[in-house]
């Protein structure tokens, strides 16, 4: 017994897919900006492991930027992830950011 949904093809660089007996289906397409996508910071994009591992260098930085952007969540998952280098990197933050660390994450 055949499948009756079958794709019979999808051509390169277009943004349909059509099915056996079925019509042009048009793929969703993400949001654009101004002719760039927009899409939410990962923890990769922000923290970038250096040649010793994620260091006081690059988790200082990461924290501020998620601090500058308000996400809890993402601060919740930096120090699950990288709780050491998150704890050590406490001291180098300023009083207001530690402030907000510490408010958020209890």
């Amino acid at each position: 017994m055949a499948n009756k949904n079958r794709v019979l093809g999808i051509r390169r660089g277009s943004n349909q897919v059509r099915l056996e007996g079925e019509q042009t289906i048009p793929e969703q397409q993400p949001e654009l900006n101004n002719g760039k996508e927009e899409r939410p910071l990962t923890i990769e994009d922000i923290v970038k492991p250096g040649k010793f591992g994620v260091t006081n260098s690059q988790m200082i930085p990461a924290i501020k930027q998620v601090i500058a952007d308000g996400s809890v969540e993402k601060l919740r998952m930096l120090r699950s992830i990288y709780l050491y280098s998150f704890e050590n990197s406490l001291r180098y933050l300023k009083k207001s950011e530690r402030e907000f660390i510490q408010n958020n994450l209890k």
